[in-house]
């Protein structure tokens, strides 16, 4: 759902700097309420509900806040692992599918019945194994966001990809919003 967000936030700022005054008006209300939306709901919450205990919003919101103060909104909101991940679990359930499709006898009438569930049980197996994978992500970010000195030590070239990224989308963003 986020990546769908992202998208909606864009198109109505595209919206909003082109439009005329009553559109763009409301094209901003809505903006504002997307914004609002991502800053006080998303997974990198998650690292200071784990870490320090917090209600979630209030983490989600600081979050934010640091991933604003670094600059790593920017590479948050490109962050392409979910599509990455979902796309395994499609891949996942569609092998087991597969498999269940070859190895089914030609007599079998409820085929698509056990197709689908097959598959729902590969998607959930594959989306289950890939978890850690996005856990790991969210708070290697919300580390860089945090504590990027720790980034630095642990993991330097990482750090200074991540670094060029966010000054670059950074530097694309403020040019962006001027014209």
């Amino acid at each position: 759902a986020t990546p769908v967000m992202w998208a909606l936030l864009r198109a109505t700022r595209r919206i909003e700097r082109g439009a005329a005054r009553r559109v763009s008006r409301a094209a901003g209300r809505v903006s504002d309420a997307i914004e609002g939306a991502l800053r006080s709901s998303h997974k990198y919450g998650f690292v200071q509900v784990a870490e320090r205990g917090k209600p979630w919003f209030a983490a989600a919101r600081e979050t934010w806040e640091a991933f604003g103060a670094r600059g790593v909104e920017a590479v948050v909101a490109e962050d392409c692992t979910d599509r990455i991940l979902v796309f395994g679990c499609y891949f996942g359930g569609g092998v087991l599918a597969l498999a269940m499709g070859v190895t089914l006898h030609a007599g079998v009438l409820s085929w698509v019945l056990i197709g689908a569930i097959t598959f729902w049980y590969g998607f959930a197996a594959v989306s289950l194994a890939l978890t850690p994978v996005e856990a790991a992500v969210a708070t290697f970010f919300v580390c860089f966001a945090e504590s990027p000195e720790l980034v630095s030590t642990a993991h330097p070239i990482i750090f200074h990809r991540l670094v060029r990224v966010s000054e670059v989308s950074h530097f694309e963003r403020s040019h962006r919003d001027r014209l």
